[in-house]
């Protein structure tokens, strides 16, 4: 390890000799030109020649010093010395490879945050950008369709927007519709329907405050539905608090009142029946034995020459249809037998 440092120090040394030996013979031979010239200032060119040598003479104590220094370097005298200057050379290389990287990750890392900031900002300026051209799509979109809705409101709507106050109103597929009379109150009443059902929503004053009322069908009871708390922010949309659900109430249960001259149905008539029937049969319990006999009278059997035989039969209040007899067409029934008079 030595010998080769004390090679590479010989010839530094002699590297240094022969080039300061090259710039002694350049003074000389300026030295020597100058003296031939006969033309220009005699001080300068005498100036320059004593300048020269005392460059000259600088030259020759750096020559001794660098001999000297090769005499002892073959010596060994200087082995310590390039010894310390190896590890001192050695250790500015390693500060300076240090300095180096450390100075290339803080580049790398300035050059990640700017681009994640560059990224940021692209990604920002995309995101503003897009969100306007849809807010505007948006807005054209919302805007026909509410034109569209306008068009196609009900007439009765229309007629009962005229004469309702501004805090109150319709919605109509998803569009709130407001009356175009002042205002009677405070807070704000909205009807909406929804197959057969018709929602109430009243807000309060500040809008903190949603209450959604039902009713099912025209002779449906009013209830509460949902009631929502909302608080209020700064610079921000609403926030729900508390939203709460509500059960249906159970129907109370009416009496049905029938109307005299309601058409009565098949069961209805067959009661009636029943009931006279029932009633004629109180009615015979209760007559006498003289009553009895004459309503238990029976016609005088019909003749084949007698041309009335239906007008009599049809003339005894029914009669002839109980215990089993039925007159129709011309047929008489008495207990399971039957007859059929032709006229002839």
């Amino acid at each position: 390890m030595i010998h080769k440092l004390r090679i590479v120090e010989r010839n530094a040394i002699k590297l240094e000799m022969r080039e300061i030996e090259n710039y002694k013979q350049m003074n000389i031979a300026s030295s020597n030109r100058l003296r031939r010239s006969n033309s220009g200032d005699k001080a300068y060119i005498l100036a320059q020649i004593e300048r020269k040598k005392k460059q000259n003479s600088g030259f020759d104590a750096d020559i001794a010093r660098l001999t000297q220094r090769l005499t002892d370097l073959e010596n060994g005298k200087l082995d310590e010395e390039l010894c310390e200057s190896v590890a001192s050379s050695t250790r500015d290389q390693r500060q300076k490879s240090l300095q180096t990287r450390q100075k290339k990750i803080e580049q790398q890392k300035d050059k990640a945050e700017k681009s994640v900031i560059s990224r940021a900002y692209y990604e920002r300026t995309r995101r503003s950008a897009r969100e306007e051209r849809y807010e505007i799509k948006n807005a054209n979109r919302g805007y026909m369709y509410f034109l569209k809705v306008v068009n196609s409101l009900p007439a009765h709507i229309v007629k009962n927007l005229k004469n309702m106050s501004c805090n109150k109103g319709y919605i109509w597929r998803g569009i709130q519709l407001f009356g175009e009379k002042p205002a009677d109150s405070d807070k704000t009443t909205l009807f909406e329907r929804k197959h057969n059902c018709m929602y109430i929503h009243e807000w309060s004053n500040d809008l903190l405050e949603h209450r959604l009322y039902a009713k099912e069908g025209k002779e449906g009871r009013k209830y509460l539905k949902r009631l929502d708390i909302y608080e209020k922010r700064e610079r921000r949309p609403r926030k729900l608090v508390s939203s709460t659900e509500f059960e249906k109430p159970p129907e109370k249960s009416r009496k049905q009142h029938h109307s005299r001259n309601r058409t009565s149905t098949s069961g209805q008539r067959n009661n009636r029946t029943r009931g006279r029937r029932d009633n004629r049969r109180s009615c015979a319990v209760a007559a006498t034995p003289e009553e009895k006999r004459r309503r238990t009278r029976r016609p005088p059997p019909a003749t084949p020459s007698s041309n009335t035989t239906e007008d009599n039969r049809s003339t005894r209040n029914g009669r002839s249809a109980r215990n089993g007899r039925s007159s129709r067409n011309g047929r008489s029934t008495r207990n399971g037998q039957s007859t059929r008079n032709k006229k002839e």
